[in-house]
């Protein structure tokens, strides 16, 4: 039913205030026995639990039983033609059902009772008399509320009554229901205005059960006058019965959420954890206190004095727990009342001893996170107090709930609920006395011992180990300098201030050093203690002042005196440590001016780099005139008192530029303080891609200039400079080339041509790349810039042929503006070797790049044209043979090798035999022949016959009772025709291979067909 759920709400919120008041916690050394003892109560109503949940499951078996019998004697007086019997029976079935919904609900309440009954008695938690009597007492309002609660809406069971006589009897039942009903709100409230009834809220909506009864008893009389009002009053019972609803809704919620705050448990939330126990941990201070004699200084009590060393706290310790539920608050629990339980654990015995840890403060976020601040109750270690025991302390935090939250109707006038116990464990620091950061120069971050200084401060000569340099007009606090500090072995710092170090119990106090013996390290032997004067708390406050005592002086600019710091502990009355540092007192304060001067914009050159002056008529606006407080500097005096140690400069010269200081006084100001140069190398290094590049280079450096006083009475001043330079390059072009040797930056290779008359030597390649291209080669080259002329680079280098060779004396990368009026060759070769050989036969194309550095270096190198070489094939097949055969059926011959013939790249012929009858360039073709190293041609192959010269679609020759072969060596082809005359002209196809001096490998030699003509006979007779 809808209902139910709000019963097992009610069930689960009530047993959960009645657990509030068991203690939560455990221990090493709980007791069995003690445990069944006190978990007996928990026992008995668990079984009355279990008992009262059978109960319920067995009522519900009864109910679905009894309606299941009630809805089959329905059917059959269905069956039977009587309906108001069946309309009664279905209505008994309903019924029926609706006790089961009831037992059901009952029995899921009762089962979450026990569900969270069973932890308590598995987790060994203590419990009383008091507790199982609440329990008891629960169970009967569990039993009360489900009651009522459990049969709400019955809205459902309505729908299915037909008749008016049915609806009679549904709604007599629905407000004998809500009767019983009541019955249980009114117990309900009687016990929640005994409980809760000053909580606000709770009265007002519980009220509203009183204005529910008079409802009822309207709508009972009228049903009682006018029944054939029913259907308006079921209506308005509906209505009735979900404001019910509504209300013990609100009042319950309202009750759930005054509930929830109550305490039901702690738990630590553990930072730190020793030999896998859960741990709170306590830093503390620990020293040997310190004893003075004139031999050793200050020094380590020996071992013979009685409490030489100490330990002491802070009481900042932190724990955190978690509180359950987590809507807990400070008021929700007695916040000032917290403390801890402690315990000497060793085996399973417990001995609960003197607290010795305290809460020093407490809050709880909102979260529901208790964090507890602890202190100690003594001065001895937390750590293992009997090592042969092995003893450990062990606390347990109690927490007691606030008032408003206790059952007093139970009789419970506190309620207290207990963490865990948990480990305690002390680690230590040595205290010392330290510089606080950033306020000290040196390198030395402590303050050095006396023994340094003594007897008089010897240890340091004039303007030696000075750490603070102080105004001479004004008045200095020490505790700005001087802080504590936490030393970890083997070498771990930690600062602390002078409120930390107070919260230990320690203090700082502070004294002029060698007030009897003076300190006097100048060579006029003055005594540097007595310009200083120290007052106010601990005499933290420290005053320059002259000799007679006056402030303001600039007498006192220069002294340097030494003071003496001793850390002590307030509460045991022990110096835990003396330490001496000295102080200078300046004509301003010494920090640093900071000067920015960023807004330097030039123009940069490629050729010569950028340059930028800074004036002394600049220097005086942006840096003179802020000095010495702001009344100024001359410049005069600027370069007195800082023209003698050279500035420092960061970055180092030759990063970022080089940076030139002239602290030269010129009172004609024509010198420059400073000139800043960037060279055309760092142009190149300090650019984003580390290269200059065509089109706009912008780039941005830096530099800090310290100057510096050396006698150390002025203020540093630090310029920082920031400096944009932009520098433009101009793309470089290729230039003009001539269409007789070249088409669209491409020229054509051929080899070396044959010297007429042929000399007997052979072909060769070599070629010169600047033919035909017009001076200059490049244009708009830079003067400081240089170009080559090479093979393109590709990812996987290829054979491109023999390095090109360049007419002497230029190199690679030396070609420039002027000297390419001399140049005037570049020759392309390439060897005859099978790379070489295949270069030519493939007609490959090889590409030359022009590239350009900008300005002479090599990281500015970029490509900025292409030109082509491409091969023209040295040697053609010409495929169809001049002679050929008549078509016949007797043998005929013809030597082949004699008669096919070449053509070279230049379009002469190239034959075996120069032809009958040769003229012109003809006459030379067996000298090419030769030049060329033609050899045999090899006729091995099948041979074919087509009607085409192109041997399209060939037909072999024994298809057509035909005969052809080649003897290879003496190149006659034979042929015969023994079957029937062609009916047209014809070729032989024959195939043919040919080496040559540059194509004598299997993939470089000529490969073809040479189409060797067959006349058909005129009238089809062969002759």
């Amino acid at each position: 039913m809808k209902k139910k759920y709000l019963n097992l709400f009610v069930c689960t919120l009530l047993l959960g205030g009645a657990t509030t008041g068991l203690v939560s916690c455990k221990d090493y050394d709980d007791d069995i026995t003690s445990l069944n003892t006190s978990t007996d109560g928990l026992n008995k109503q668990l079984g009355s639990l279990q008992t009262a949940l059978q109960s319920a499951q067995d009522a519900a078996k009864a109910a679905q039983d009894a309606a299941d019998r009630a809805l089959a004697a329905a059917k059959e007086a269905q069956n039977a033609g009587d309906a108001a019997l069946a309309a009664a029976q279905r209505a008994e079935a309903e019924a029926e059902l609706a006790k089961k919904a009831a037992a059901d609900a009952k029995a899921e309440a009762i089962a979450a009772v026990i569900e969270q009954l069973k932890p308590l008695i598995d987790a060994n938690a203590s419990a009383n008399a008091e507790n199982a009597a609440a329990i008891a007492a629960l169970k009967g309002r569990i039993d009360g509320i489900e009651q009522g609660l459990a049969n709400i809406d019955l809205t459902d069971i309505n729908k299915q009554l037909g008749a008016q006589a049915d609806l009679i009897a549904a709604q007599a039942k629905q407000i004998q229901t809500i009767e019983t009903q009541l019955k249980a709100l009114n117990q309900l409230q009687k016990d929640l205005n005994d409980k809760l009834g000053g909580v606000d809220g709770i009265a007002a909506k519980l009220a509203q059960i009183a204005t529910l009864q008079g409802d009822l008893k309207t709508l009972q009389g009228k049903v009682a006058a006018n029944e054939s009002a029913i259907k308006a009053v079921q209506g308005e019972l509906t209505a009735l019965s979900a404001k019910i609803s509504t209300e013990v809704s609100n009042a319950v919620n309202t009750i759930a959420g005054t509930l929830s705050k109550r305490l039901t448990s702690v738990t630590l939330m553990p930072d730190v954890y020793v030999d896998g126990i859960p741990t709170i941990e306590f830093v503390s201070a620990k020293y040997i206190k310190q004893v003075w004699s004139d031999r050793e200084g200050w020094h380590d009590a020996p071992a013979s004095v009685n409490k030489r060393q100490f330990i002491i706290h802070n009481n900042s310790a932190q724990a955190q727990y978690r509180l359950n539920p987590a809507s807990i608050q400070n008021e929700d629990i007695e916040i000032n009342n917290l403390a801890y339980v402690t315990r000497k654990a060793t085996t399973r015995a417990a001995e609960v001893v003197d607290d010795i840890v305290t809460v020093s403060k407490a809050n709880v976020g909102d979260n529901g996170i208790l964090t507890v601040n602890l202190g100690k109750g003594n001065t001895e270690s937390l750590n293992t107090f009997d090592l042969g025991a092995n003893q450990i302390y062990t606390v347990s935090l109690k927490v007691p709930v606030a008032a408003k939250h206790l059952f007093k109707d139970n009789g419970e006038s506190e309620a207290i609920v207990y963490s865990e116990f948990t480990r305690l464990s002390e680690s230590y620091f040595k205290p010392e006395l330290a510089f606080a950061a950033g306020e000290y120069i040196g390198t030395n971050s402590h303050p050095q011992d006396s023994l340094y200084y003594a007897p008089n401060g010897a240890g340091y000569a004039a303007g030696a180990g000075i750490v603070k340099n102080l105004v001479y007009n004004k008045q200095f606090n020490l505790y700005d300098l001087i802080w504590g500090c936490e030393f970890y072995a083997p070498n771990n710092h930690k600062l602390i201030n002078i409120e930390q170090v107070r919260a230990y119990g320690m203090d700082i106090k502070f004294h002029k050093a060698f007030e009897k013996e003076g300190y006097a390290p100048t060579a006029d032997k003055t005594n540097q203690q007595q310009f200083v004067k120290l007052s106010g708390e601990n005499n933290s406050v420290l005053t320059p002042i002259s000799v007679s005592g006056g402030t303001g002086n600039q007498v006192t600019i220069g002294k340097q005196p030494i003071i003496a710091a001793t850390l002590i502990d307030a509460n045991n009355g022990n110096v835990i440590s003396q330490k001496y540092f000295k102080v200078c007192f300046t004509a301003e304060t010494m920090d640093d001016v900071i000067i920015n001067w960023q807004d330097i914009t030039t123009a940069g050159q490629p050729c010569t780099g950028a340059s930028f002056d800074f004036k002394w008529s600049e220097m005086g606006k942006r840096v003179l005139e802020k000095l010495n407080g702001g009344k100024g500097m001359s410049e005069e005096d600027f370069v007195k008192i800082y023209g003698a140690v050279a500035p420092v400069i960061d970055p180092a010269n030759d990063a970022n530029g080089i940076l030139t200081v002239n602290m030269v006084y010129d009172p004609a100001a024509s010198i420059p303080v400073m000139t800043w140069t960037l060279s055309p190398e760092q142009l190149v290094s300090l650019t984003a891609a580390h290269k200059l590049v065509v089109g706009d280079n912008k780039l941005t450096v830096t530099k800090t200039v310290k100057f510096v006083d050396k006698l150390g009475l002025h203020a540093n001043v630090v310029m920082n400079l920031k400096w944009t330079v932009t520098v433009h390059v101009d793309a470089v072009t290729l230039g003009t080339e001539q269409a007789a040797k070249w088409t669209n930056g491409t020229m054509l290779v051929y080899p070396v041509p044959m010297t007429v008359p042929y000399d007997g030597k052979t072909a060769t390649y070599k070629t010169n790349i600047l033919e035909g291209r017009n001076k200059p080669y490049v244009k708009g080259l830079l003067d400081c810039g240089k170009y080559d002329i090479n093979y393109a680079v590709t990812g996987n280098p290829i054979y491109h042929g023999e390095p090109l060779i360049l007419q002497n004396p230029f190199t690679h990368w030396s070609f420039t503006t002027l000297n390419q009026a001399n140049l005037n060759t570049i020759n392309y070769t390439i060897s005859n070797t099978h790379a070489g050989q295949q270069l030519i036969v493939g007609s490959k194309v090889i590409k030359i790049d022009w590239s350009n550095d900008i300005n002479g270096l090599a990281a500015n190198r970029y490509v900025f044209g292409t030109t082509n070489l491409k091969f023209v094939p040295i040697l053609k097949l010409n495929t169809t043979l001049a002679e050929g055969f008549v078509d016949n059926s007797r043998k005929q011959e013809l030597n082949i090798a004699d008669k096919y013939t070449l053509t070279d790249a230049y379009g002469h012929l190239v034959a075996a035999v120069n032809p009958a009858n040769a003229t012109g360039e003809d006459v030379y073709a067996a000298d090419r022949y030769k030049y060329y190293g033609v050899q045999p041609a090899d006729f091995t192959g099948e041979i074919m016959l087509s009607y085409s010269a192109n041997g399209a679609n060939p037909v072999k020759l024994s298809d057509l009772n035909m005969s052809a072969d080649v003897n290879n060596a003496t190149g006659v082809l034979t042929f015969q025709n023994n079957g029937s005359p062609l009916r047209a002209d014809a070729y032989l196809i024959v195939p043919v291979k040919v080496k040559h001096l540059w194509g004598s490998y299997d993939d470089t030699m000529l490969k073809g067909n040479i189409a060797v003509p067959v006349k058909k006979v005129l009238d089809g007779k062969r002759r």
